[in-house]
């Protein structure tokens, strides 16, 4: 048997006993104005439209991952900030 190290379709929404204030957010890539490039599985888009939409969201990547624009959609969440090396 293979264990799951993402969520499948259908288990976007996490349910957590608590508010998070903050959320570190990893992405291929993300455009200086906090749109991020997932993996297209809507883990994050589904986790911080839902129970943590009220937390501080903090894309997390190297420097090579910034890049000018990033295409997006009505439903993708942008992050409040992006912080490199």
């Amino acid at each position: 048997m293979k264990a799951e190290t993402e969520p499948g379709p259908g288990k976007a929404q996490l349910n957590l006993p608590f508010s998070p204030e903050l959320v570190l957010v990893p992405a291929l890539a993300f455009s200086h104005s906090g749109h991020r490039l997932g993996r297209g599985g809507g883990f994050y888009d589904g986790l911080l439209s839902g129970h943590a939409a009220q937390a501080f969201k903090l894309g997390i990547c190297f420097a090579f991952q910034l890049v000018e624009t990033i295409p997006f959609e009505s439903h993708d969440v942008i992050m409040d900030a992006v912080m490199s090396d």
